[in-house]
């Protein structure tokens, strides 16, 4: 059960994506509840990765894409979509709406259930239009309705040990199980014998959700800053509310030549862009994981993270930011259009 499913662009739907078809795979009978997206009555869908129920659902002003579900509406279905299915276990990717109703109904009727967080209130911020002390207050109060809805689950996991960390101090969930994100670490290795043309320039990428707590201004601000002489590039990859704003700021700037939006990218795409980068950058500062951040881990390219635990530390700043650039991009190894034949960077 999933409040945000593809066609959804960000981590959690991802996730869920790739659960399902990967589930499926195994020879299990997987299916997907989530919302539709559009108006419209319920529907059901056959894909890949297994039968996906489309819910109901309404549009949000504050957001291009995400849509919620009303209890009234969706509580009937989701009783009849378990008395067709007859699931032998109910995994929920969030506390909300979905998730919550689903677990409800598992619960009621014995069924085990396990529960993933991919939350952090900070995720909310953006598109409340209130201000910050009444998002504190709504932050807390989310926090308080994870361990209320959660707490009643058989397993509950989240991708890392600082999450399950968060969850046990915020939402006084005792047991919280730390399991990453799962993702084919090969699927984006360079192969043997595999050519690809590198950059003739040093290019730092992200790949994500262009959302305000992305931070990606403030990269865009640090590469501004970087010395001209190194001739750093950027190249964003993906789509969101705030991709106009980033445009306008591009192009205030002067970095038209030097800063490119590429979109949506498939995965072979996003694979190839990954290894012809010199450098992610995720500036995110509301990351439980980061996918995106372990696939180009998994292209062997180094990464700066904001808040980053090892190594080079990025405090979100556009002076902290600018410096990190300009040291990794000075001290990585120079690169030819042989070295990317068989690339393992260091």
């Amino acid at each position: 059960a999933a409040d945000t499913y593809p066609p959804h662009v960000n981590g959690a739907a991802q996730f869920g994506y790739r659960l399902a078809k990967g589930m499926t795979g195994r020879g299990h009978n997987v299916h997907v509840l989530a919302c539709r997206q559009d108006k419209g009555k319920s529907y059901t869908e056959f894909r890949e990765e297994g039968t996906v129920h489309r819910l109901r659902s309404h549009s949000v002003p504050t957001h291009e894409y995400f849509r919620i579900t009303f209890p009234w509406e969706i509580r009937k279905e989701i009783s009849l979509l378990f008395d067709k299915v007859k699931p032998d276990v109910v995994h929920i990717q969030s506390h909300y709406m979905i998730g919550e109703h689903v677990l409800y109904e598992a619960v009621k009727r014995g069924i085990r259930v396990v529960a993933t967080n991919h939350f952090m209130p900070e995720n909310l911020n953006p598109f409340l239009p209130f201000p910050q002390w009444f998002k504190d207050i709504v932050g807390r109060i989310s926090w308080k309705d994870m361990g209320k809805v959660m707490g009643q689950a058989d397993v509950v996991t989240t991708p890392t040990p600082l999450a399950a960390k968060a969850m046990h101090q915020h939402a006084f969930l005792r047991k919280v199980l730390p399991l990453s994100n799962g993702i084919d670490s090969a699927a984006y290795e360079v192969k043997d014998g595999e050519v690809i043309e590198p950059h003739h320039f040093p290019t730092v990428l992200f790949a994500g959700r262009l959302a305000e707590e992305k931070h990606v201004n403030v990269l865009i601000d640090a590469v501004a800053k970087t010395p001209v002489e190194l001739d750093v590039h950027l190249e964003i990859v993906g789509g969101g509310e705030v991709r106009a704003a980033l445009e306008a700021q591009v192009a205030r700037l002067g970095l038209q030549d030097r800063v490119k939006f590429l979109g949506l990218a498939s995965d072979a795409e996003l694979r190839l862009a990954y290894i012809r980068a010199d450098l992610f950058c995720m500036p995110g500062t509301a990351e439980l994981q980061s996918l995106v951040t372990l696939e180009a881990m998994s292209a062997s390219t180094p990464v700066l993270l904001a808040d980053a635990w090892r190594s080079r530390i990025w405090s979100g700043t556009v002076k902290t930011a600018t410096c990190s650039l300009r040291m990794t991009v000075t001290t990585s190894p120079p690169r030819s259009p042989a070295s990317c034949s068989f690339r393992r960077k260091s």
